[in-house]
């Protein structure tokens, strides 16, 4: 008995260090991929079920035009407010060609209500490393590459007016847009040219640990 409260002390430790460690972050969420497996987990909608997928905690995609993973438990909330969002990106092997991949958001459809923009978007601002080594948000392009040779860290922050960095180590990019064009879907993208439709690059960018927080992310967990 004395072996098992040890443990389960132990594992509620631990619980509670995880739950310290993301609120010193600043994130109220945190990716928990597992296993290996041809649907991402019932928080995400992914545009289309079968060009993504879950390999050893990694969430792949084959890049397209209109690739996407929502995220259905959180939103960026309309009025002020800072967003963050942090994911690592593991660059595909061989050319990327004219793919990218990181994050689209403020993703709203015709209608109101995220359920809309799931799969009828119509406005977003994206942000994400490009197959060439630059980074982007929008039109706005960084001077500077990040070597492709190793998985990357995308660090995002929108502040309250609408100014939008994009940072990987000392590579930085900003774009300011006005901060109601922030409301909406929050996503993970691997996107490549062309008209949405079934056909596929054939590259294939990987993502783990992805992180969102903010006074501005409202959590929705029903």
């Amino acid at each position: 008995m004395q072996k098992r409260r040890d443990f389960v002390k132990t594992l509620g430790a631990a619980a509670a260090a995880g739950l310290a460690s993301a609120a010193e972050g600043g994130f109220s969420f945190e990716s928990r991929w597992k296993g290996s497996r041809v649907w991402v987990g019932p928080e995400y909608w992914a545009n289309p079920l079968q060009n993504w997928r879950v390999e050893d905690g990694e969430a792949i995609a084959k890049a397209a035009a209109g690739r996407t993973l929502h995220l259905l438990t959180h939103q960026a909330a309309a009025g002020e407010g800072d967003l963050r969002m942090q994911v690592t990106v593991r660059p595909p092997k061989g050319d990327a060609g004219e793919t990218w991949a990181g994050f689209e958001l403020g993703v709203r459809g015709g209608l109101p209500g995220y359920q809309h923009a799931l799969v009828h978007p119509a406005t977003g601002v994206k942000a994400g490393l490009r197959g060439d080594g630059r980074l982007f948000v929008d039109d706005a392009v960084s001077a500077d590459t990040v070597e492709l040779s190793a998985p990357v860290t995308l660090r995002l922050e929108a502040s309250p007016d609408g100014a939008v960095t994009l940072s990987a180590g000392a590579v930085t990019v900003r774009k300011s847009v006005p901060p109601e064009e922030l409301t909406g879907n929050v996503a993970l993208a691997a996107q490549a040219p062309g008209r949405p439709g079934p056909e596929t690059s054939g590259v294939e960018w990987g993502f783990r640990d992805w992180k969102a927080g903010g006074s501005r992310l409202a959590e929705r967990p029903e």
